[in-house]
């Protein structure tokens, strides 16, 4: 048995890399032999644990309506590193001190944020000077989800009553919209 797969970009799969695995058997016996061509990029069948089969080109997004594949597939990254890195780089490309600004952003916004591990992360890092993660997804599943995250980090969720305001502590909201709707209030 015999497996060769090959990998490119194909315009019509919406930039997804197209992989062909062509399966060559030859049996002992016999001099007969066979090939298979399986074009793995067309689906992805999650039928046995989701009941679902998403295409590469997947249309209506239904990957991201499955969160927790979404989290483990992404869940191998180190996000404390990752928002020590965006919280460096913002604090030495913003302006500094050195010019009377104020080095560390206090509240973060994190667009297509997914389950929001990024913002998760900033709200619990030990002296962090973040007071305030708004994240942006507009998938329902993910906001759902992040929401259920943040609530088991002990994060103060942002609500109609508090207005976001608990003395000094760190407070996280989540979205659900299009981020390419306007977000900001009349106080900017």
């Amino acid at each position: 048995r015999k497996t060769k797969a090959n990998s490119g970009n194909s315009p019509s799969s919406g930039g997804f890399g197209t992989t062909t695995t062509t399966t060559t058997t030859t049996s002992s016996d016999s001099n007969t032999s066979s090939e298979e061509e399986i074009d793995s990029s067309s689906s992805l069948d999650l039928s046995s644990t989701t009941g679902t089969t998403i295409s590469s080109s997947d249309p209506e997004g239904k990957i991201y309506s499955l969160p927790s594949l979404y989290d483990l597939a992404f869940g191998y990254r180190n996000y404390e590193e990752e928002v020590n890195f965006l919280l460096w780089a913002h604090a030495t490309h913003q302006g500094g001190p050195q010019q009377g600004k104020n080095t560390t952003p206090n509240r973060i916004l994190e667009f297509a944020a997914g389950p929001a591990r990024h913002g998760i992360e900033a709200l619990r890092m030990e002296d962090s000077t973040v007071s305030h993660v708004t994240a942006v997804d507009q998938s329902q599943d993910m906001v759902n989800y992040g929401t259920g995250l943040a609530k088991e980090a002990n994060l103060l969720m942002k609500s109609d009553d508090t207005n976001g305001v608990i003395a000094g502590q760190p407070v996280f909201e989540y979205l659900c919209q299009d981020m390419r709707q306007p977000l900001l209030g009349e106080d900017g």
